[in-house]
């Protein structure tokens, strides 16, 4: 019967932790779940495909030690991976800022150069009208 529990919630939580794979959900409070050492197994295979998941809470779940250790570096390297993709992310923007403001920049400029090339065109146009043939 226990074991039947367990899995019902080892699969609630993969199924929960497989779904929010594509959200943004960060963060999992699991503690006082009645978690074996299948459901710390189960919830490692999940951390697996979700790469999102970078704080989660175990106390009081009967996983060993050395599953939590495991399932602990997963979401610790979860957070790195995060870390640098916001930083990227960041970067990127940055960049993409720097560029439209260069562009806008460079647009404006070429503007100017052509008024200043059609303001020497008429000078030239009228000054040639004006001297005699």
């Amino acid at each position: 019967m226990e074991a039947k529990g367990v899995r019902v919630k080892v699969y609630k939580t993969k199924v929960r932790i497989s779904r929010e794979e594509s959200g943004t959900t960060t963060e999992e409070d699991l503690r006082w779940n009645s978690l074996s050492r299948v459901g710390g197994i189960a919830l490692l295979e999940s951390l697996q495909h979700n790469h999102t998941l970078t704080k989660l809470s175990l106390t009081g779940n009967n996983v060993p030690p050395d599953i939590i250790s495991t399932i602990d570096a997963q979401v610790n390297q979860n957070a790195q991976l995060f870390e640098v993709q916001q930083e990227y992310t960041s970067q990127a923007n940055l960049l993409k800022k720097q560029m439209e403001e260069q562009e806008q920049h460079s647009l404006c400029h070429v503007e100017h150069l052509e008024r200043s090339l059609a303001e020497r065109d008429r000078t030239i146009n009228t000054t040639l009208r004006l001297a005699p043939m």
